[in-house]
C-alpha cells in the first residue's frame, strides 16, 4: 500500500471519529482519535448509568509500557487549556476532566 493510500484511509478514519462524536475541527485529530482508543465502555451499562476511569499518568504517560505515551501528554494539555474538561458527544457521550492522577473520563448512557 503506498503511502498516499495510508494517509487517505487515516484521514477517512478520523473524520468518521469527528462525525460520531459531533466535532468539526475543534479538536486536534491526534487527540480525538487517542482519547476515543481509550475509550472502554462497559458492556452492561444500561440507560441512565454512569461509568467512571482514570487514565492515569503514571501508567498511560510512561513510554516505557505505551508508545503513544507523547499523546497522553498532548491530550492532557489540550483539557487543560479548553477548561479542564472536553466532551465527546455519541452513544455514551464521554466528558474527559483533569484529575490529580491523570485523565478521568465519564461516561453516561444516554439512549438505549
Amino acid at each position: 500500500m503506498k503511502k498516499s493510500q495510508l494517509r487517505t484511509i487515516i484521514r477517512e478514519e478520523i473524520q468518521k471519529i469527528k462525525e460520531f462524536h459531533g466535532y468539526n475541527d475543534e479538536i486536534p485529530s491526534e487527540i480525538l482519535f487517542y482519547l476515543d482508543d481509550k475509550i472502554d465502555i462497559p458492556e452492561d451499562i444500561e440507560h441512565g448509568e454512569s461509568y467512571s476511569e482514570v487514565l492515569e499518568k503514571a501508567e498511560h504517560g510512561n513510554e516505557e509500557w505505551y508508545y503513544d505515551a507523547e499523546l497522553f501528554y498532548k491530550a492532557e494539555d489540550y483539557i487543560k487549556s479548553q477548561g479542564g474538561s472536553i466532551t465527546l458527544e455519541g452513544n455514551p457521550d464521554a466528558v474527559f476532566t483533569i484529575d490529580p492522577k491523570g485523565i478521568r473520563y465519564s461516561l453516561t448512557q444516554s439512549l438505549i
